[in-house]
């Protein structure tokens, strides 16, 4: 019986050899928990899709609560997890369906590309307002719905406090209401297109263009009709936003659907740092932003009213989800991913998963961020803050224990049950093999070693039932190969599936020649010669012992008899006679241990080889066929022949052989010299 140890070694010589890509992780050594006995390094791991290295993308927008949240996933990623590969994508775009475009490559639900090579991959904070359904992206299987983010947010147009009450006691005007914005009494006050400033925020950083050029913008100003109209003489209240990528459709519709007297700038990244400004001068402002956020919270201000959803044509906003008639309400936070994250990076996908926080954690965000980005700390370090000071979270984000390796599978197919059950050594030679590889500080040291282990049984249907459960197991994606099965017989009819999963298998005892075909069998292996190398030895020992005449006594199948029509032609070259190779019917049933061979009769193989006068005989059988021929061989020989007394049968295993009832000891001797009298049996195997 022969070890599993090479087996093994072999499948992790061939890992190695497919290891990760040197240029595969970050170069950035900057960390926000040290290595230690509280945070243990991680083994370093990939992203792979269909064998291809992939960097995980999330997106982020503008929002700083969206930013800092996502630097929060990297830094769960990368520094606990062990993924370096993990890029943030900074977008100006915030609106949802172009969101999710990005992540199913779907111009819509209806309408997916066959490439699905998204352009991100994980978003944390997905605003969803309301009658804003997930139902028709989730359908194109391509995202994953995370749940909530927990938090809920609302954006609209804001105005000072001050402002407020100053116009309702000097004019008595509610200013903090959307029809207000219809009156030329009012929006002539809050015009803020004399500001130099103002025009200088919305160019472009280069200065050689503006944030928004679309038609309808005049140098980076949206005017509607009514404004054009009575341009010079009923200024416009002037709205201050962020980017157009994100706002423009929105807040153009929403002027020219309630027709509002209002004219937009956008101003990019400049609007916390000029609504700051004029906030601080008790200027007349109003602007667009959201809540929870820096500019909202902190500051004394208020939510200007607008028509709420029920009060609208709701029917309209469903066949047209970029409507912006329910821009103004509350919006919850949805997390999405792309739903092959959740097979090829589950402990990834399982973050997303559990990342949320409450209100007042978004609020303590909020306060961080406000008084560390004054001292020109950048959101990674602002993150790295928030976690430090929340280390609770990390538990709740992160299951299992920190630093844990990742696992990598081999699939055993071991003969646990059935006629070759007493193969147990097989089974111990692997675990020993594996414990000492994990043990290894030179040999997959990122990496822990697990044999799953499996009955094969020696049969067929078993083997492949086996081998269908492991490429359709959860462990799939991190199996290395398939260690086994025992028996040739069994391995054809995974072997030839195996090149369409990409799985190794790696036999230590199967001998059959015919899987020795490379270019049909690239995933096979073994680590035993194959069988046709037995005529080489036979040639040999023929020459030794000047035999000229050998017979053959076979069992029907792959493993026994394919070397011997090859031995036949080399026995001719060199003018000896190979008689005949007397073939007898492979019994199935000696796959359940209750059976043996030894109920069969074997007397006409046996008399058949006899009449022939064959007394050099190889014999090719396994281990219960053997001890029936050599009871029937014993019968027909008898002991005057000196030769057919080996102790194969036990006590225990029933079988009635004469020699197990004489008292002389059986011969040690293996090979004698043959005399017309005598008859040698040469044993290919009793075994595997």
């Amino acid at each position: 019986m022969r070890s599993s140890s090479w087996s093994l070694c072999i499948l992790v010589a061939l890992l190695s050899e497919l290891g990760p890509p040197v240029n595969g992780y970050g170069s950035s050594t900057k960390r926000c928990f040290q290595p230690g006995k509280s945070y243990p390094k991680p083994a370093p791991r990939i992203m792979y899709i269909k064998g291809q290295a992939r960097t995980i993308v999330v997106e982020t927008t503008r929002r700083p609560t969206h930013r800092l949240i996502s630097h929060i996933f990297k830094i769960l990623v990368t520094e606990l997890l062990g993924y370096q590969n993990v890029t943030l994508r900074l977008t100006n775009n915030s609106n949802v369906t172009d969101a999710l475009r990005r992540i199913t490559s779907c111009a819509s639900p209806h309408n997916c590309s066959d490439n699905d090579d998204p352009q991100t991959m994980v978003n944390l904070e997905l605003w969803l307002g309301p009658g804003y359904s997930l139902e028709p992206w989730l359908a194109t299987g391509r995202i994953i719905d995370c749940g909530p983010l927990g938090p809920i947010g609302r954006s609209g147009w804001f105005v000072p406090l001050s402002t407020v009450e100053r116009f309702w006691e000097k004019h008595g005007m509610v200013l903090d209401h959307w029809r207000s914005f219809r009156s030329p009494n009012v929006t002539v006050l809050m015009n803020r297109l004399h500001d130099k400033l103002l025009h200088e925020y919305t160019r472009t950083p280069d200065k050689t263009g503006f944030l928004c050029n679309a038609s309808l913008c005049v140098n980076g100003i949206y005017e509607p009709p009514i404004c054009r109209k009575h341009k010079g003489k009923l200024p416009c209240a002037t709205l201050i936003a962020d980017y157009p990528e994100s706002t423009y459709y929105m807040l153009t519709s929403e002027i020219e659907s309630l027709k509002l007297r209002v004219n937009v700038a956008w101003v990019g990244k400049r609007l916390e740092e000029y609504v700051t400004t004029a906030l601080a001068r008790n200027e007349s402002v109003v602007f667009y932003n959201w809540k929870p956020n820096t500019l909202t919270t902190s500051s004394n201000v208020v939510h200007i009213a607008f028509p709420q959803c029920e009060d609208r044509a709701l029917q309209d906003f469903q066949d047209n989800p970029d409507n912006a008639k329910c821009e103004f309400e509350v919006n919850h936070m949805e997390k999405v991913v792309w739903s092959k994250l959740k097979d090829s990076v589950p402990d990834v996908y399982d973050i997303a998963q559990k990342i949320s926080f409450k209100q007042d954690q978004y609020e303590q965000m909020l306060d961080l961020y406000k008084r560390e980005s004054t001292r020109d700390r950048d959101y990674s370090d602002i993150a790295c803050t928030f976690l430090t000071q929340n280390e609770h979270l990390l538990h709740e984000f992160v299951t299992g224990d920190l630093g844990d390796k990742p696992k990598l599978y081999i699939g055993g197919i071991f003969p646990v049950s059935g006629i070759y059950k007493r193969m147990s050594g097989v089974l111990t030679a692997a675990r020993m093999a594996m414990d000492a590889i994990n043990r290894s500080p030179h040999i997959l040291s990122d990496f822990r070693l697990v044999i799953l282990e499996q009955d094969g049984q020696c049969a067929q249907d078993v083997v492949m039932k086996r081998y269908i459960g492991y490429v359709t197991n959860s462990t799939y994606k991190s199996l290395i190969g398939i260690l086994g099965p025992a028996c040739t017989e069994t391995l054809e009819p995974i072997v030839g599936v195996a090149k369409h999963y990409n799985t190794a298998i790696i036999s230590y005892s199967a001998e059959g020649a015919l899987f020795s075909k490379r270019e049909k069998y690239p995933y096979f292996f073994r680590t035993i010669p194959e069988n046709h190398m037995y005529r080489y030895v036979y040639m040999k020992l023929l020459d030794a012992m000047s035999w000229r005449r050998v017979a053959a006594l076979t069992e029907d199948g792959h493993k026994y008899s394919e070397y011997l029509n090859l031995l036949h032609d080399d026995m001719q070259k060199r003018g000896l006679t190979f008689i005949t190779n007397r073939k007898f019917p492979h019994d199935h049933s000696t796959h359940n241990a209750t059976h043996h061979r030894t109920h069969f009769n074997m007397s006409q193989y046996l008399a058949d080889l006899k009449a022939r006068n064959a007394r050099i005989i190889i014999g090719g059988f396994d281990e219960d066929a053997a001890r029936a021929i050599m009871c029937e061989a014993y019968k027909q020989v008898g002991p005057a022949s000196g030769r057919l007394r080996p102790r194969l049968c036990t006590a225990s295993q029933r079988v009635r052989c004469p020699w197990n009832r004489s008292k002389r000891k059986p011969l040690q001797k293996v090979f004698a010299p043959v005399s017309k009298r005598r008859t040698l049996l040469l044993g290919e195997t009793f075994a595997l």
